[in-house]
């Protein structure tokens, strides 16, 4: 089976984000601090889980993948009297591009693509990886050896398949420092 990594890094215009090392993280933000008269907002984010977190922005990471309504409050005090109203997104946070890697030795890492999740209507298909060196492979188990020390920018693209036939790829991003 030929590996058309390369191919389709230099064809896609995937926006990979930043893997951590935690699972199922979301950044959620509002932009609103103050009303049009001066009067400041605060907002308390209620994150479907039974977490609460306060603030315009915040991370938060979910123990499961899955579908969460996430309610925003945000609350004004205009001449003592309270003023606040909410908004309720549905979050779905079932998709995951995950790398996971292993050092081997000084310029040997192994990486495994296997917490990768797309969603429950896709079956994972493909894994192409680009290890920032000019290497790729197409496993969801793999390796590379660097030949020098750096700083290197490992994707990988998961491309899943629907039962109706719709395509759907997802990419994630890590670091990997070799001294």
């Amino acid at each position: 089976e030929i590996c058309i990594a390369e191919e389709i890094f230099k064809n896609n215009n995937i926006v990979c984000s930043k893997a951590t090392n935690r699972l199922y993280c979301v950044e959620l933000q509002v932009d609103d601090v103050v009303d049009g008269t001066g009067n400041a907002i605060t907002h308390v984010w209620w994150l479907g889980d039974g977490s609460m977190k306060p603030g315009v922005s915040i991370e938060h990471c979910y123990n499961i993948y899955g579908k969460y309504e996430v309610t925003l409050v945000s609350s004004k005090n205009v001449k003592g009297v309270v003023y606040s109203d909410s908004t309720t997104y549905l979050l779905d946070v079932g998709q995951i591009a995950l790398i996971q890697e292993v050092k081997q030795d000084h310029f040997t890492y192994f990486f495994d693509a296997s917490g990768s999740f797309i969603g429950d209507d896709f079956n994972i298909q493909n894994y192409y990886w680009s290890f920032g060196d000019g290497n790729y492979a197409c496993d969801m188990l793999v390796s590379n050896t660097y030949v020098k020390p750096g700083d290197y920018e490992v994707k990988l693209i998961v491309e899943g398949v629907s039962s109706t036939g719709e395509t759907k790829k997802i990419c994630g991003v890590k670091m990997i420092s070799i001294l």
